[in-house]
């Protein structure tokens, strides 16, 4: 999965907002919202059930990791209306080195074989930066390292990138083509927050854990459910 490693012995619950947010040619800005919930159980399967929420009024908070983020408060996000079942859902098994796509309107699991290669445990989502070797952006970039904070009761750290047009722009610091402000936990191998501008797709992305719990999932949504049609495919299919 994309924001959390498939980590043994660090079962958690976990619920995720993302706010796609497009310019249009006239100025004005459309935002999609989406939740996610993510279970991740002490095999270290990790199972992410996403709902897709729909459209709503962008506000600033949307644009960047703001100071109530840390405590799962940030912005004005309303409890999502929660459906009886998600729009999709994914599970990652180690154990099996399967990944699993469950459509539930059809009643439908496709299992995918994942290529071997070394464990996805071993794998780090978040890797604190060495201080004696610094990431070099490129001259028209720049690379900070935000140091480390509590974000929902776990140790994270964050960093900043950015890329600007010219030298002459990032001399005078002027607004970057693109930007991203990340926090990421090595402690729970979670990607915490990221808000990212890219300017050339006139797009703004923010992805942020609002609920973290470190408890074991129910077991049954680690399992096939009765009456579901299996589809056994490769990887690459």
């Amino acid at each position: 999965m994309e924001n959390v490693e498939t980590r043994p012995e660090s079962p958690l619950q976990a619920e995720v907002v993302q706010f796609v947010i497009r310019s249009l040619p006239d100025g004005t800005k459309s935002a999609n919202e989406i939740w996610e919930k993510i279970s991740r159980d002490s095999k270290g399967r990790v199972r992410v059930d996403r709902y897709m929420m729909g459209g709503r009024p962008v506000d600033p908070w949307m644009l960047t990791i703001v100071p109530g983020d840390f405590d799962g408060v940030g912005g004005d996000i309303p409890e999502p209306s929660r459906k009886e079942t998600p729009d999709q859902s994914f599970m990652d098994d180690p154990c099996t080195g399967k990944q699993l796509v469950f459509e539930a309107s059809k009643q439908t699991v496709k299992i995918s074989k994942v290529p071997l290669g070394p464990p996805a445990s071993t794998q780090a989502l978040c890797t604190d930066p060495d201080p004696n070797h610094p990431p070099q952006p490129a001259p028209m970039g720049i690379h900070q390292y935000l140091g480390h904070r509590q974000f929902l009761g776990a140790a994270a750290f964050g960093m900043r990138n950015a890329t600007y047009a010219s030298l002459e722009d990032k001399r005078l610091n002027r607004n970057p083509v693109d930007s991203a402000e990340s926090w990421c936990s090595d402690e729970i191998g979670v990607s915490l927050a990221i808000a990212s501008h890219h300017s050339a797709s006139r797009l703004d992305v923010k992805v942020v854990v609002r609920r973290l719990i470190r408890t074991e999932p129910d077991p049954v949504l680690f399992e096939i459910p009765a009456g579901y049609h299996v589809i056994e495919r490769q990887a690459n299919q």
